[in-house]
């Protein structure tokens, strides 16, 4: 907020945060990453069921699946995919 006094106030606090923030660094690239991240973790927070009654549905593509999130729903992860193993391994660079 110290660096985006407009952020204060608005909607979405988080977004806008870290929107400034990448935009001052130059590293709008990873927006939608950040996105997708926030999306996993606050599922993660009401265990598994996405919450966000001013935003019924969202979506979301990352690794080439597609990850969909519902109000009030848990989220139906694509074959192979739990969300600990995404948010520790795939987003982690793999060293070979």
């Amino acid at each position: 907020m110290t660096i985006d006094p407009n952020a204060l106030g608005k909607k979405y606090y988080f977004y806008d945060v870290y929107t400034c923030l990448l935009k001052g660094v130059e590293k709008t690239h990873y927006q939608e990453f950040i996105r997708f991240f926030s999306l996993i973790r606050n599922t993660i927070h009401s265990n598994g069921v996405y919450m966000k009654a001013s935003k019924r549905y969202d979506s979301s593509e990352y690794g080439a699946k597609t990850y969909e999130f519902k109000h009030n729903e848990f989220v139906k992860y694509p074959d192979g995919v739990r969300p600990s193993n995404l948010l520790l391994l795939q987003i982690t660079p793999c060293h070979r």
